[in-house]
């Protein structure tokens, strides 16, 4: 099934039903034992974007998370708010998805498959009687095992939080679960899981927030009536006030502060266009094949209306392996709404994770606007070119650079480590920590973080080991020129306190 997500906020969300999501989310099981890659589902709601954004528009409050809900492999939709916005933004999304309704419909579906469930953090205790109410609803449920550990995504306490990681990662492992269940809340369980990637063999894990205190009837949820309504939220505030009421209003005020650019723009577009404008765009997608010495390369000119009608031609041309550079052409482009927008970030997703680049050219000062206001703009500006040669002149150059690069530079009596590109999962240097700290030199060391686009955790955590190790060797180490989404994530982490 190929993905023809919605963009809110810079956050892509699925449109399918229910049921769509359970058969989509036992397709990515099977597809595990084809590629062994582990996938992950966020459901998403109001308060995953309040706190992966900033009020600036070309700020993000919380990089690593913002990478990670980009990046998931399925979202939902938990919560009316993101149902109603999408309404103005677009094809509107059927129906609300919740972790709540969507674990006991995973668990119905995997007893009928002999597919076998973890239950992985909530409340202590709440683990083991959510597995066994489901397991009491649904005869035959396998459930691989349950654990409620605390974790720790900030703080003085992230670097030993990684090496806690192992023994949870290992007692899941030896499971051999076929889906994870995360309930650590948001953004801890994405944060968590992303760390854990690489060293995780479970096909696929699911951020469920507080679902098994709803499961094992420790929370109650509001009357039926209330959750067609869109009114849970009420009804959860009415239980606990005193928590709660802060954390909505800042959501609400926040939200619909975020949403007015973007539903505005695009209210404001359909309204002004000239009338006929849009059945009259030029509605063909022209592609062409061409080469810059050795460099291939695929240039297409996308049609008038990036919409939902256009997305899945368009996605058809770019093959799911690419095999040359891509350069979209925005030059006819009159009117991009969520869906149009959803595909070209399945592009950039796509080509990002290939050994090509993608290029974009002719984007209106509209078109910026509109990726601007949708959270966007961050991940096209930096590959965006006036016209077609200047995107031309920019492939000769175009050889697929390592996701980090550093470099060593001795000025009298300090070794400055500059860094370059992107320090994460999962291409952190661990083997710098030793050759670094084998050096004899005595001098002052100094890290240069300005040539660095984006750190998760984990090259945090590097950075910590990196300091500690040169510390034991006697040698002083400090950071220097942290900027952008480096500060941030620094700061959004508490990882001042320990580097």
């Amino acid at each position: 099934m190929k993905r023809e997500p919605i963009i809110i906020l810079g956050v892509p969300i699925d449109r399918l039903t229910m049921d769509q999501t359970v058969e989509q989310i036992f397709h990515l099981v099977d597809c595990y034992a084809h590629d062994g890659r582990p996938r992950l589902v966020c459901t998403v709601n109001a308060d995953f974007l309040t706190n992966t954004l900033s009020w600036n528009l070309r700020k993000s409050s919380h990089p690593e998370l913002q990478k990670i809900l980009r990046r998931a492999d399925l979202t939902t939709a938990d919560g009316m708010p993101l149902v109603w916005a999408s309404r103005l933004l677009g094809p509107a999304l059927s129906e609300r998805v919740t972790g709540a309704d969507l674990v006991p419909c995973i668990a119905r579906e995997a007893a009928v498959r002999g597919k076998s469930l973890y239950l992985l953090g909530g409340n202590p205790g709440a683990a083991e009687k959510a597995a066994a109410r489901l397991q009491q609803a649904n005869p035959g449920l396998k459930i691989a095992g349950w654990d409620s550990p605390f974790v720790h995504i900030q703080g003085m306490r992230l670097p030993e939080s990684y090496e806690g990681d192992s023994g949870i990662v290992e007692k899941i492992n030896e499971s051999g679960a076929d889906i994870l269940l995360i309930a650590f809340g948001n953004p801890k369980q994405e944060m968590w899981f992303e760390r854990n990637r690489d060293r995780l063999k479970v096909p696929v894990s699911i951020g469920v927030g507080g679902t098994f205190d709803f499961i094992a009837g420790s929370v109650s949820r509001a009357p039926l009536w209330m959750q067609n309504a869109g009114m849970e939220w009420l009804w959860r505030l009415s239980r606990d006030p005193a928590r709660l009421w802060k954390r909505y209003l800042i959501d609400l005020l926040k939200i619909g502060s975020l949403l007015w650019p973007s539903v505005f723009f695009h209210q404001y577009t359909r309204m002004t266009t000239p009338h006929g404008y849009l059945k009259k765009c030029k509605n063909e997608i022209v592609s062409r094949h061409g080469s810059r010495g050795a460099r291939e390369y695929l240039h297409v000119v996308l049609p008038g209306i990036l919409d939902a009608g256009s997305a899945e031609r368009i996605q058809s041309l770019v093959p799911r392996k690419p095999a040359a550079h891509l350069i979209l052409d925005f030059s006819e482009v009159g009117f991009a709404d969520s869906a149009g927008l959803g595909i070209i970030l399945n592009i950039i997703l796509l080509m990002d994770a290939s050994a090509f680049g993608v290029f974009f050219v002719g984007l209106s000062k509209g078109m910026r606007k509109n990726l601007r206001y949708n959270r966007l703009y961050d991940l096209v500006s930096r590959r965006e070119y006036h016209t077609l040669d200047d995107a031309l002149r920019a492939l000769d150059k175009a050889d697929r650079n390592p996701s980090l690069r550093y470099e060593l530079e001795k000025n009298g009596t300090r070794i400055t480590l500059r860094l370059q590109g992107e320090l994460c999962m999962p291409d952190i240097p661990h083997d710098l920590v030793r050759i670094l700290s084998s050096n004899r030199d005595k001098s002052a060391w100094e890290i240069d973080l300005g040539g660095l686009r984006f750190i998760d955790s984990a090259g945090i955590v590097f950075l910590f080991h990196l300091k500690q190790a040169l510390k034991e060797k006697g040698k002083s180490c400090s950071l220097i020129r942290a900027g952008g989404d480096v500060a941030r994530m620094l700061k959004v982490t508490g990882a001042r306190a320990f580097l």
